[in-house]
């Protein structure tokens, strides 16, 4: 038994180490001007913040500038397929995609958006097939805006926020409007919602402004059974200022959201947190860096797993944020920070809106000190824990076997 526990934990350390030596993260450039993605070429990247997406086979969802014979312009594609713009035909329309479009992606790699179709309406598209029309009935109310961001979960239902209110389209079967924009929930009234997202249990939150809390700070997070945060809560010592974006929504119902806070001493504080519990803020300690703030860019996954912008306070940085350096952590650990030198050309920004998958993995956008950009894909090297308990059983299987006595056996070496 003593050697079984030796052995257990020099496998512990070497996985451990293992891991460190790598790195927790490699970083590889997968979208850059010049690429061709199904015959139709990158020629550049909008200066706007647009989501990046990623399933769980790392397949990462972004736009970019593209032109083929069928035409160019902003286009929606991943670096395995082209899914709109450009002259594309999608569902018997083109799709065209004006200032600040996103995306949406699940683990499967549905990729849901919404795009203009000329002389016809705004539409909701899954893939290549458009689901949804401004102008169709829904509940017996006519859907008269569509708005960004829609979200999918991986049964491959879609929800976008709409007008009279946010729209949840089911594949087979029939969609519904989720809540009145202009409803009332636990005694408050809404003040239009945004943001939602949808877990895999198919449940909903949202963000919205509360009409009977003071004007300029009165967004909060919702779902339609109650307010879930709002200014004034209490989250273990903060109570709450501000709710600056809500950024993830896990199975079991946690939300991770960005928000200022102040203690008893009356100082603001930056933090990020579940709806009961502090997961960072700032002045901590990550990855070995004290954080001077954290950014609304946050995501945790179903494996509880955070991934967040944060950063340091630096006179003079020319970053994504006026003097400061800012960094993409996960996993406890710095992912990559503006001044890194990535495929041989210095980060000058990190683009706050990224993706993460249910394994760790990251994908954002960067800005190169030559004005070049690209879209990087983050893998994690940290092992799933199911694969050291595999291999801890196997060391288990091995030591149990019986061992037949040998007269030459010289011991162990």
């Amino acid at each position: 038994m003593k050697y079984l526990a030796f052995l257990i934990v020099v496998a512990a350390v070497f996985v451990f180490h293992s891991s460190a030596r790598a790195g927790a993260f490699s970083l590889e450039i997968i979208a850059q001007a010049g690429d061709v993605i199904d015959g139709r070429t990158i020629t550049g990247f909008s200066q706007e913040v647009i989501r990046v997406g990623i399933s769980d086979d790392r397949e990462v969802a972004f736009f970019a500038f593209a032109a083929s014979a069928e035409g160019s312009g902003l286009s929606l594609m991943t670096q395995r397929r082209f899914i709109a713009g450009a002259g594309k035909v999608v569902d018997g329309h083109v799709p065209q995609f004006g200032s600040e479009p996103s995306l949406a992606i699940n683990g499967l790699g549905d990729v849901a958006y919404k795009a203009t179709i000329p002389n016809v309406a705004r539409g909701l598209f899954v893939n290549q097939n458009l689901l949804l029309l401004a102008g169709d009935v829904i509940d017996g109310e006519e859907i008269s805006v569509l708005s960004d961001p829609p979200t999918i979960n991986n049964a491959g239902t879609v929800m976008i926020p709409a007008r009279p209110g946010p729209v949840k389209l089911f594949i087979n079967s029939q969609s519904e409007i989720v809540f009145d924009n202009a409803g009332v929930i636990d005694g408050f009234k809404l003040d239009g919602i945004s943001h939602p997202l949808i877990n895999n249990a198919g449940k909903v939150v949202f963000g919205s402004s509360l009409k009977e809390l003071p004007t300029v700070r009165n967004y909060s997070i919702l779902s339609p059974d109650g307010v879930i945060l709002k200014p004034g809560d209490v989250i273990e010592d903060l109570t709450i200022s501000e709710v600056r974006s809500l950024g993830g929504f896990t199975d079991d119902g946690d939300i991770v959201v960005s928000m200022w806070g102040h203690g008893m001493d009356g100082e603001l504080v930056g933090f990020i947190g579940t709806q009961d519990r502090i997961l960072v803020r700032s002045g901590d300690f990550v990855g070995g860096i004290q954080l001077d703030f954290v950014a609304k860019s946050v995501k945790l996954n179903n494996a509880g797993q955070l991934s967040f912008i944060g950063g340091v306070i630096e006179p003079g940085a020319n970053g994504y944020y006026k003097n400061a350096r800012s960094m993409l952590f996960a996993l406890n650990t710095v992912v990559i920070t503006e001044g890194d030198v990535l495929d041989g050309k210095v980060v000058q920004q990190l683009y706050p809106a990224f993706g993460m998958n249910e394994h760790g993995d990251l994908a954002f956008r960067v800005i190169f000190e030559d004005g070049s950009q690209a879209v990087v894909l983050a893998t994690s090297n940290i092992p799933e824990p199911s694969s050291f308990v595999l291999a801890v059983l196997g060391v288990c299987a091995l030591l149990a076997r019986p061992h037949r006595r040998s007269r030459n056996r010289k011991g162990f070496q």
